[in-house]
């Protein structure tokens, strides 16, 4: 969890990005008042403060596609509790044409009923501030994502007791566009752990997966996406492994609005030989104000 300066900061953020400077203004009691305060010294280091642009992303685990519970893991064993939401709220601001600054807050949500009695439904995950945009693009080529990072004053308390202080990394896609229909790549996550304490032997050094994927575009609305994630880490006393949670999934994405795009996905597990009935529907929601 946030300590409480941490808290307050989040929430005056949150609250920032559904203000806008007209909002803000009209409070003095005009239209004619919120114009000129726009145009005011102070109304314009407003304009400058608030981020440009937001978006949110949030990640739907579960239900199973056995008997509508908690989702399986990898192995085939029910997740118990783990039924939920993982969230982020994006808040932008313009760097220059390719690339933005970032401040994501994150948010959990436990739907299920098998909670531990020690934690809560609702929970403050760790946000991460850093620069998002495209890293190289020629032709149909493209190379694009972001690079963020933990920041030790918004830690969670099972964070800061960990020792993590830093984990620089982020989600980046390469991918080439064949076409107006067919685009290939891999999505690829990556974090370096950064820790204030001696290390152990155990801890994670470097995590990573990879996503190969092929795009296929339906419509101007609708796209088909199969891909594969590849999980893998590195500790103080092994290299790099990838382990034997692969999962192969099948997700169609469809364009609601600027303001929302669903993606349902079916999930499934090569431990468990991609058993439909082992496997899990998740959901991606995402969208921008």
């Amino acid at each position: 969890m946030f300590q409480s300066s941490s808290k307050k900061l989040c929430t005056f953020l949150i609250s920032a990005t559904i203000l806008s400077p007209t909002v803000f203004s009209q409070s003095t009691g005009s239209v004619q008042s919120s114009q000129s305060t726009l145009k005011s010294p102070m109304g314009r280091m407003l304009k400058k403060a608030l981020p440009d642009r937001v978006t949110y992303f949030s990640i739907v685990s579960g239900p199973n596609l056995d008997d509508g519970g908690d989702p399986y893991e990898a192995d085939g064993v029910v997740d118990e509790g783990g039924f939920g939401t993982w969230n982020q709220i994006s808040l932008q601001w313009e760097i220059n044409d390719k690339f933005r600054f970032v401040f994501n807050p994150r948010f959990g949500y436990t739907f299920s009923e098998n909670i531990a009695e020690d934690e809560e439904a609702f929970s403050l995950i760790n946000p991460v501030v850093g620069i998002t945009g495209v890293w190289y693009k020629k032709g149909n080529f493209q190379f694009a994502g972001g690079i963020n990072t933990i920041v030790p004053p918004m830690r969670e308390e099972d964070t800061i007791e960990d020792g993590l202080i830093y984990n620089p990394g982020g989600f980046n896609d390469v991918g080439y566009r064949f076409n107006s229909s067919l685009r290939v790549g891999s999505w690829v996550w990556a974090r370096y752990m950064i820790y204030d304490r001696e290390t152990e032997l155990d801890d994670t050094r470097y995590a990573t997966f990879l996503a190969p994927y092929i795009n296929y575009t339906i419509n101007d609305n609708l796209t088909f996406t199969p891909f594969y994630q590849i999980n893998g880490e590195e500790t103080y006393d092994k290299t790099l492994e990838f382990d034997n949670t692969e999962s192969l999934n099948l997700m169609l994405s469809i364009k609601v609005s600027s303001m929302l795009r669903i993606e349902p996905m079916i999930t499934t597990f090569r431990e468990t030989d991609f058993d439909v009935a082992k496997g899990n529907l998740n959901v991606w929601l995402s969208g921008r104000f």
